[in-house]
């Protein structure tokens, strides 16, 4: 026997710590995402249904930062991000899932907003990467923006946007929990 299958054996014996990195759960003192506060709330006079959640029921498939609160909400959800601006959300595929598109229709009123640029912000949140992810959203449509991110990793994410417009400056947290055993059908 050679040494070429020992050191490949080696080589997969030292990669197996890194597989399993992932997976654990925080520890106390992790850093984790800096919160953006935002002023989103539900749409009056609507009581979200009961959205799923991953991690038994501790961390949401899709949510937000609702009234300072995170909070799960269903795909295609309308939230009001203050002073009459509402952005409805969208993930693609749903569950969210490595190559995701969020889709965001900003309103005022029931008015499309054109022309604001959308920076979203992403890491995951028991696993600082160093280095955030940052992704540009771009107009697809009147008030329609679309913005490619890719969680490349199985677990619980953070994207903070901040969203520019000449009137007004917003800003959306949304929570994503992307895992490979979450079936793709809404």
């Amino acid at each position: 026997m050679g040494k070429r299958p020992l050191r490949a054996y080696w080589g997969l014996v030292a990669l197996l710590p890194l597989l399993f990195s992932g997976c654990g759960v925080a520890t106390p003192g992790a850093q984790q995402p800096a919160p953006v506060v935002s002023a989103a709330a539900p749409v009056p006079g609507s009581t979200p249904p009961a959205a799923p959640t991953s991690r038994a029921g501790a961390f949401p498939i899709l949510g937000a930062e609702v009234n300072g609160e995170d909070v799960a909400i269903e795909n295609g959800r309308r939230l009001s991000l203050g002073n009459g601006l509402f952005a409805e959300v969208s993930v693609t595929p749903y569950p969210p899932a490595p190559k995701t598109e969020v889709r965001l229709l900003l309103l005022r009123g029931q008015t499309p907003v054109e022309g604001a640029e959308i920076v979203v912000v992403y890491d995951m949140v028991d696993m600082d990467h160093g280095a955030r992810d940052i992704a540009i959203g771009r107009e697809i449509g009147p008030g329609q923006y679309s913005i490619s991110i890719d969680p490349f990793m199985w677990g619980d994410w953070v994207a903070n946007a901040a969203i520019s417009h000449p009137e007004f400056d917003a800003s959306l947290r949304l929570l994503l929990g992307v895992y490979a055993w979450r079936s793709r059908s809404p």
